[in-house]
């Protein structure tokens, strides 16, 4: 995967999950630091990416729709919704 990353065939690497025990495991042989998205709220698993150059990204920023944690709110937000229309985008798009 690193080598990918090198030949510019992917933005970045990634894992899911991963306990500080395992991400300690990859950083112990890895160049390039992941990018994580923990489950829940794990500030010292947060705080050890933090110290170790590792981006942590959201699990399921636009909601989970359909799951037992999930709702739409996100997206029928009217703030948001403003915003993509005067845009020309939707909600999940963005910028």
């Amino acid at each position: 995967m690193e080598e990918c990353q090198r030949l510019g065939l992917t933005k970045s690497i990634g894992v899911s999950n991963f306990s500080t025990k395992k991400l300690k495991n990859v950083l112990s042989f890895a160049t390039i630091p992941p990018s994580t998205n923990p489950f829940w709220q794990q500030k010292k698993f947060r705080d050890f990416c933090k110290a170790n150059g590792v981006i942590v990204t959201a699990f399921s920023p636009l909601g989970g729709i359909g799951s037992f944690l999930g709702s739409n709110h996100v997206l029928e937000s009217k703030v948001l919704r403003d915003i993509a229309e005067a845009r020309g985008r939707t909600v999940a798009q963005g910028n």
